[in-house]
């Protein structure tokens, strides 16, 4: 069991749930659902306090069904109007802001607590009208059952409002590009854990890992994106066959049927039933998810900054927004430190070597597209040696000819353009002060 319920898979089940809108709706239905049956059940004790008898007046049974379902139907309306509002900002940001950007809004909490709220209310007051002959006699009951759906009625339209503030203000640039950036600050700790303190996994040099007499090869069943690799649990796997494990796969690569993801370096040969084991701690789906690629936040920030700088679109301050928030991001991954490539467990002696990511690759994911979309814009260009200059002084010395190297890019690329000469001068301005 506990192969099959590692931490990363928990991530991975928790990321399904947050990211989706059905979740937090259906909790607050059924909480719904058993409110109501818990105001039904009051007519065993239908003599209430005074204070609640002020809150909820007496009602005749026709009058509370009559209520009941005005209340129902204007509540439906109210939640079709939300879903079509949520229709049309899904629409517009995915031609705006790139389909793979509406993870970004499904994960938003106020859209999923509307709709839920607006959907309990709906059902309560339903249940309430198709229980109302139940109780006929017991007035108090009635009468605090009405009010509640009253109540729930104010905070729908309380609910309404929020709403078309948020809708109106999600959908702008700068909230999307912040939101962006804000994920990938949460899953800091997610991308970059830090070993426990008993636990029994240490780093070793690369050089250490050293292959044996008998290796079999893990092939993938299908195609799609690794989504996960759990590593301790790989480990873990039948520690007593294997003396290391090769992983060729990592978060975020696209695979093949067929890809040989993983090399098991065994003692003695190793039955197919035991190599499915080692395969199953490589979760593979269709999409990239951020439990463990380092650049799928950067990469999403990237495509705002890239759809910014397209003909179509032409909005520069958006892609400049993107790449302050690139420049953050790349200065706090650069204060941790990555996963190693080889690790033991100090308790079994088996050793995992792994491809992992890297600062280097980390910064190239966030300026080269960007250095090469731009390079017809003065201010962009211009914009992306100033931050390169920030990102310099927040880096390690080990960083430095790195971006060295991109700012000679930058202008290299330079160069080739004919621009103005004042234009020049404010780039190679900008240039000898990055460089």
């Amino acid at each position: 069991m506990k192969n099959l319920f590692g931490q990363q898979f928990i991530l991975h089940q928790w990321e399904r749930f947050r990211a989706s809108y059905w979740f937090i709706p259906v909790c607050l239905m059924l909480i719904s659902c058993s409110s109501a049956f818990v105001f039904i059940s009051l007519i065993d004790r239908p003599d209430l306090p005074d204070w609640v008898q002020t809150i909820a007046p007496m009602i005749e049974q026709d009058a509370a069904r009559q209520l009941l379902s005005t209340l129902a139907s204007s509540i439906i309306t109210a939640t079709s109007i939300a879903f079509s509002m949520t229709i049309v900002a899904l629409t517009m940001a995915s031609a705006q802001f790139g389909p793979r950007l509406l993870r970004t809004f499904m994960l938003d909490k106020g859209t999923q607590w509307i709709l839920g709220i607006l959907l309990s209310s709906f059902l309560f007051c339903l249940i309430a009208t198709h229980q109302l002959d139940s109780f006929a006699e017991f007035a108090d009951a009635r009468s605090l059952l009405v009010a509640t759906a009253m109540l729930a009625m104010i905070i729908d339209i309380f609910g309404m409002i929020y709403f078309l503030h948020h809708i109106a203000r999600f959908i702008q640039a700068d909230q999307v590009i912040y939101r962006s950036y804000r994920e990938f600050i949460g899953n800091i700790n997610h991308l970059f854990p830090q070993p426990a303190a008993k636990s029994t996994i240490r780093v070793i040099a690369d050089s250490l890992p050293q292959p044996t007499e008998f290796q079999h090869a893990v092939f993938a069943a299908d195609c799609g994106y690794v989504e996960y690799i759990d590593y301790e649990c790989l480990l873990q796997t039948h520690p007593d066959l294997i003396a290391g494990i090769e992983v060729f796969a990592r978060s975020g690569d696209h695979i093949f049927t067929g890809h040989r993801l993983m090399t098991i370096h065994a003692n003695l040969p190793v039955s197919d039933a035991h190599l499915a084991d080692f395969a199953k701690q490589i979760r593979v789906g269709t999409n990239r998810t951020p439990i463990q690629d380092v650049e799928f936040a950067i990469s999403q920030l990237v495509e705002l900054a890239l759809r910014a700088l397209s003909p179509g679109i032409n909005d520069p301050y958006s892609a400049m927004a993107c790449l302050d928030k690139l420049t953050s991001a790349c200065a706090a991954i650069g204060q941790l430190e990555f996963p190693a490539q080889s690790i033991v467990d100090t308790q079994s002696n088996s050793w995992l070597k792994r491809r992992t990511f890297t600062l280097e690759g980390v910064i190239n994911t966030a300026y080269d597209q960007i250095r090469q979309a731009s390079v017809c814009h003065v201010a962009m260009i211009i914009y992306q040696l100033q931050s390169l200059y920030s990102l310099r002084k927040a880096m390690p010395d080990t960083v430095q000819p790195l971006i060295s190297a991109h700012c000679d890019a930058i202008f290299q690329l330079t160069d080739q353009q004919d621009f103005c000469g004042k234009d020049r001068r404010d780039i190679e301005e900008a240039y000898a002060l990055a460089r």
